[in-house]
This record gives structure tokens, C-alpha cells and sequence, in this order.
């Protein structure tokens, strides 16, 4: 009897001892389309460039475009490369999070992204940049209008 107690009690402590976590079985859903889901709110520090988009587009091109976090408070060594491990790593890492109305977006370097619940977001790898390079294929119809939501996301860890 002793040791059926012991057992009940050992299982009892590992239940309240285990971690308590929160995780969603398909992902994130559109938690994160209104900006990053797994951070604090706006710096004004932090700016969001994006270089290469067009006003006006050719139906079915592909068009080649760059977004860059640029925050000096928390500031990454040559866009994540350190002459030290080569790691890249210094405390300091970025994100990005793009949804568009048309056409397909993808990252260039396949290992920095990868789509998520309808929009495109950084990988662990990509997480250690704040300049990331895209392709946008645009839609076979130009006479839509398409509309870009781009966030980046500016980390010191």
C-alpha cells in the first residue's frame, strides 16, 4: 500500500513540476497579422525599409525586393555575420511578417522563410538577419490592385 502511495504522489509532483506552455496544433492562425505575435509592442527605434516594389505592375512578372529592420539602439555586427564564430549571433536578431491581397511572395534564400497560416515569416535562420531579399511573382490579372502588410521586428535576444 505504501509503495502504490509513494508512486501516486511521485506522479502527482511531476505533473505540477512539468512546464506549462501554451501551443496551438495548426500554428499560429492570423494571431500574427496584425504584427508579431511573440514580442512586445512598436519601437520608435525601429524602421521598416522595404527597396524594390513597384507602383504599377506586369501581370505574371517576377519582381525582386528587399526588407531591412534598422534600429541602431540594438544594433547587428555585419548583418549577422561575426568575424568571431561566424555564427552570426550577438544577442541581437530581427523578423519579418508579410501578407499581400495578390501574387505569391518568397524568399529568396528558401532557409531565412517559409509561409505561415497566408503570409510569409523568418525562420530560426532568418532570425539572426535584419536584411532579407524577396521575390513577389505578380498576379495574372494587373488590373488588381494588390496591397502589401510588411512588419519587421527589431530583437536584443
Amino acid at each position: 500500500m505504501m509503495k502504490r502511495f509513494s508512486i501516486l504522489a511521485l506522479v502527482l509532483v511531476m505533473l505540477v513540476a512539468a512546464p506549462q506552455f501554451e501551443a496551438m496544433p495548426t500554428g499560429i492562425g492570423s494571431a500574427a497579422d496584425g504584427g508579431c505575435s511573440c514580442h512586445g509592442g512598436a519601437a520608435a527605434d525601429t524602421q521598416v525599409i522595404v527597396t524594390g516594389l513597384p507602383e504599377t505592375f506586369n501581370a505574371s512578372e517576377t519582381y525582386s525586393f528587399t526588407v531591412t529592420v534598422q534600429n541602431d539602439v540594438m544594433e547587428l555586427y555585419n548583418d549577422g555575420v561575426t568575424e568571431a564564430d561566424g555564427t552570426g549571433w550577438n544577442g541581437h536578431a530581427g523578423g519579418f511578417r508579410i501578407l499581400s491581397t495578390g501574387g505569391m511572395v518568397s524568399t529568396v534564400d528558401e532557409t531565412l522563410g517559409h509561409e505561415m497560416d497566408g503570409g510569409l515569416t523568418h525562420t530560426d535562420a532568418g532570425n539572426a538577419l535584419r536584411t532579407w531579399d524577396f521575390e513577389w511573382v505578380a498576379p495574372a490579372d494587373d488590373s488588381k490592385v494588390v496591397e502589401f502588410t510588411i512588419y519587421g521586428n527589431a530583437v536584443n535576444g
